[in-house]
C-alpha cells in the first residue's frame, strides 16, 4: 500500500481512515455513515468539477498551433494528451462513484458493517476499497501535473532568458507557497 498511496498522492491513506470511523466492531452509527457518504459525494462532485476545468484547459491548449503541430511527439503535446486522459479518468470514475453512493450506498447503520465486510480483502483489508475511491482525486492531481509540465514545456522552448528568468523566478515563488501550505497542512493533520 505504501508505493500505492505514494502514487496516489496519500490519499488512500485518509480515506483508509475515513472507513475505520465509520465502523467500529461491526457497529455503524446512521448519522457518521450519512455525514461520511455526503462528504465523499460532495468531495467527487468537486473532483469533477475541477478536472472538467482542467480538461477544457487542455483542449484549449491543444488548439495553439505552437503545441500541437501535428506530429505528436514533443513534450508538451505528448505531457497535454496524458493530462487530457488523466482529467477524462477522474471525471469517468468520479460519475461513477457519485452515482453508486447516491443510489447503492444508503443504507441503513445494519447494513452498512455487512456493506464494508463484503469489500473487504482477505489480506488487504479495506486498503483495495481506500484505493479505488482514492483514484478520481490521483488521477486529478497527475492531470494537474502534466498539464503544468505541457505549460513549462511551452513555455521554456521558444523562450528567451528574460521570460526564463521572470517566469522562472514566478514559478519558484508560487512552488515554494504551495510547498509550505501543504506541510503545515500535514502537521496540522497529524496532530
Amino acid at each position: 500500500m505504501s508505493i500505492c498511496a505514494l502514487l496516489l498522492f496519500f490519499a488512500p491513506v485518509t480515506m483508509l481512515a475515513q472507513f475505520h470511523t465509520i465502523s467500529v466492531d461491526g457497529i455503524a452509527s446512521q448519522d457518521t455513515w450519512n455525514i461520511f457518504m455526503n462528504q465523499l459525494t460532495s468531495h467527487f462532485g468537486d473532483t469533477n468539477l475541477l478536472a472538467t476545468v482542467l480538461l477544457n484547459a487542455n483542449v484549449g491548449f491543444l488548439a495553439i498551433n505552437t503545441v500541437d503541430s501535428g506530429n505528436g511527439t514533443s513534450l508538451r503535446q505528448i505531457a497535454s494528451y496524458l493530462s487530457l486522459m488523466a482529467s477524462f479518468a477522474s471525471i469517468l470514475l468520479g460519475l461513477v462513484f457519485v452515482r453508486h453512493s447516491r443510489i447503492k450506498l444508503r443504507k441503513s447503520s445494519f447494513i452498512v458493517p455487512q456493506f464494508l465486510h463484503s469489500l473487504q480483502h482477505e489480506e488487504h483489508g479495506l486498503q483495495t476499497l481506500a484505493i479505488i475511491y482514492s483514484l478520481p482525486h490521483a488521477f486529478l492531481i497527475w492531470g494537474m501535473i502534466l498539464f503544468f509540465i505541457a505549460l513549462s514545456a511551452e513555455w521554456w522552448d521558444p523562450g528567451d532568458i528574460v521570460s526564463w528568468v521572470i517566469v522562472g523566478t514566478a514559478m519558484a515563488a508560487v512552488f515554494i507557497v504551495v510547498v509550505r501550505c501543504l506541510w503545515a497542512e500535514r502537521d496540522r493533520t497529524h496532530d
